[in-house]
């Protein structure tokens, strides 16, 4: 669904599996980067760019949503589960 106010939508989607993810991100329904990485501290740093504007990644409970959740939360990552 579109937006009116022009503002900008960023979009994470990462599908998380116990040694790597699968990733996207899209800004206003454009993919910017799609990526397959480790699912470590590293892999996410890279994946995310340091990008400092995430409103949120939200990811899915399950059994290593743990380990991904404190990956996240030591890159400064707001996380829902």
């Amino acid at each position: 669904m579109p937006f009116s106010g022009g503002e900008k939508i960023t979009i994470i989607g990462v599908d998380i599996h116990k040694n790597y993810c699968l990733g996207i991100i899209e800004e206003n329904n454009t993919v910017i980067t799609k990526l397959k990485f480790s699912n470590t501290e590293q892999g996410w740093s890279n994946f995310l760019k340091g990008d400092d504007n995430i409103d949120s990644v939200i990811i899915e409970a399950g059994s290593i949503s743990e380990r991904t959740l404190r990956y996240l939360e030591d890159l400064n990552v707001p996380v829902k589960m």
